[in-house]
C-alpha cells in the first residue's frame, strides 16, 4: 500500500512538474512569438515560399504546387499541376499581371488570369500580406482574431474574404503561419507552406 502510494505521489509530481514547464514554456513562446512578429514583418519585403495550393468555386476544384517569388510588390509565382504538368508562371503587382503559359502570354489583372488559370478569382496581389498572416495595408478589415496571449492574428475579414491561419512555425525567426485559408461567397483557397526563405530589405535594395 506504501509502494502504490509512493507511485501514485511521484506520477502526480511528475505530471504537475511537467505541466508547470510546459506553462512556463508556453509563455516564453508567446513572448518571443509577439516579438518577433511586430519586428520581423514590418522588416519583410520579400520572401520566397514553396507549397501546395487548392482551390475551390461552384463548378470546380483542384490542387497545384507553387514556388512563390515576392519582391517589394512584385511577385513571380510559378504554378504547376502533379509531376510539373500545366506549368504556368504569373508576374505582377495588385493591379497589373501577365501570365505565360506554353509558349503564350495572357494580359489583364491577378484576379481575371487566376481566373482563368485556376477556374478561381484569387487576389494574388493581396496574398503577400495574407501569406504572413497579416491584413494588407490600405485597405479595411474587420472581425480580427488573434491567439490568446499573442499578437498573432488567427483570421480576420478583408475586401470579402474571410482569411483564417493556423499551423505556425519559425522560418527564418519569422513566426509564419502554415496553413491561410480563404473564402468568398462561392470562392475558397488553402494554401499549405512548406518552406519559406525571407528576403532583407537590404538585399532587395542592392546593398546586401
Amino acid at each position: 500500500m506504501s509502494k502504490k502510494y509512493t507511485q501514485k505521489t511521484l506520477i502526480v509530481f511528475v505530471l504537475i512538474l511537467i505541466s508547470s514547464c510546459s506553462t512556463v514554456q508556453i509563455a516564453k513562446n508567446q513572448d518571443q512569438i509577439s516579438h518577433t512578429s511586430s519586428n520581423n514583418l514590418s522588416k519583410s519585403s520579400g520572401f520566397q515560399l514553396f507549397g501546395k495550393l487548392g482551390f475551390k468555386t461552384s463548378s470546380t476544384a483542384g490542387s497545384a504546387r507553387f514556388d512563390w517569388l515576392q519582391q517589394l510588390n512584385m511577385y513571380t509565382i510559378t504554378i504547376s499541376g502533379p509531376l510539373g504538368s500545366n506549368r504556368a508562371i504569373l508576374k505582377g503587382n495588385e493591379f497589373h499581371a501577365e501570365m505565360q503559359i506554353q509558349g503564350q502570354y495572357i494580359y489583364g489583372s491577378p484576379q481575371d488570369l487566376s481566373s482563368e488559370l485556376l477556374g478561381a478569382s484569387l487576389p494574388l496581389g493581396l496574398m503577400r500580406f495574407w501569406v504572413m498572416g497579416m491584413p494588407a495595408p490600405n485597405h479595411s478589415f474587420t472581425k480580427d482574431t488573434f491567439y490568446k496571449n499573442t499578437e498573432i492574428y488567427s483570421g480576420f475579414l478583408q475586401l470579402d474574404w474571410q482569411l483564417d491561419f493556423s499551423r505556425h512555425k519559425f522560418f527564418d525567426a519569422m513566426y509564419l503561419p502554415t496553413r491561410i485559408q480563404g473564402s468568398n461567397q462561392d470562392h475558397s483557397f488553402t494554401l499549405i507552406i512548406k518552406n519559406w526563405r525571407n528576403i532583407p530589405n537590404e538585399k532587395l535594395s542592392g546593398n546586401g
